[in-house]
């Protein structure tokens, strides 16, 4: 048994026992390389994989991965408020095994992922996101979802109607067809976060059911096709951005654009786009691109392309 485990033992074995003889729900629910899905899922009996640990523990618990492993064997669906985190030092994965690893559905639910890897083996989707109140991605790595047509997605939020509000904090999106895309009615704030190496968009607001809204800080995007994206369509719906502190350098077409139809808005301040085939990019004459006047937007093949428009603080 590690030491952490020990002092896990040590520091929690009166709440074990009452939630070991207790025959309701637990709130903290432990995965281990040595569990049994016929386990409690307390920490003296962990269970071995994420299905059976969500039915174990109480709406609004805890899940912990104790061991480096990985802990599903197909989608895992998340229907109730939950954290599900690996304990620090270890590889707590979830894999994309021919399809969609994470999906995140449930009315008013708030879902917390934190220091996972979510890996494809062929997978569609890292984390797909239908519905919920809040989901957070805190620490995390999301990778290879290259999707069956080349059409795969890091972190998707597609919720339709549902006004889900997405947090991304620290998180690496890398080798995806697209990193982050955010559709329908959401809303999402990416911060400290890396989006490298994906075939097609880097971070997208891209809604065409409803009123998407974006808000990206202190974040990379480099090496993907395009980095920070917000496109509209031609009817009621629309995609903001908004991006202050970040960088977009390597992307083989834009590091900033704004495209598709006549709704897509984006604002950029204090932000750098370098090494991109166009720097800042407004690819269409009603689309609104704007400008804090403080960027640096320099070495570009092309450095402005259409109308970028100033916008002065307050």
């Amino acid at each position: 048994m590690t030491r952490f485990r020990q002092f896990l033992v040590a520091g929690l074995s009166s709440a074990i026992l009452m939630a070991s003889g207790s025959a309701h729900a637990i709130f903290r629910a432990y995965l281990s390389t040595s569990g049994s899905d016929a386990n409690p899922c307390t920490l003296p009996q962990p269970c071995r994989l994420l299905p059976a640990a969500l039915a174990a523990v109480d709406a609004g618990g805890e899940i912990w991965m104790l061991d480096s492993a990985n802990y599903n064997t197909t989608t895992v669906g998340i229907t109730k408020s939950v954290t599900i985190l690996a304990v620090p030092g270890v590889v707590g994965s979830v894999l994309g095994n021919g399809g969609t690893a994470l999906s995140i559905s449930g009315a008013g639910i708030d879902v917390t992922l934190q220091n996972l890897v979510i890996r494809s083996s062929n997978g569609d989707i890292g984390v797909l996101i239908a519905n919920a109140g809040t989901v957070n991605v805190i620490g995390s790595t999301i990778l290879g979802f290259r999707g069956f047509f080349n059409d795969g997605v890091g972190i998707w939020s597609n919720t339709g109607t549902n006004a889900t509000k997405v947090n991304i904090v620290g998180t690496i999106l890398r080798n995806n067809h697209h990193g982050i895309v955010v559709a329908g009615n959401g809303r999402a704030t990416i911060s400290k976060s890396n989006v490298l190496g994906n075939g097609g968009v880097g971070v997208w607001s891209n809604s065409g059911t409803g009123i998407a809204v974006v808000h990206v800080s202190d974040t990379v995007s480099s090496g993907n096709a395009h980095g920070f994206v917000a496109s509209g369509s031609s009817g009621a719906y629309n995609s903001y951005m908004f991006v202050t502190r970040s960088v977009a350098t390597e992307n083989a077409n834009a590091g900033f654009l704004t495209d598709g139809g006549i709704t897509a808005f984006m604002v950029v301040g204090e932000s750098m786009s370098t090494n991109n085939a166009s720097g800042f990019n407004n690819n269409g004459g009603n689309l609104t691109f704007h400008s804090r006047g403080n960027n640096t937007v320099t070495a570009n093949v092309a450095d402005i392309v259409g109308t970028i428009t100033p916008h002065g603080g307050v």
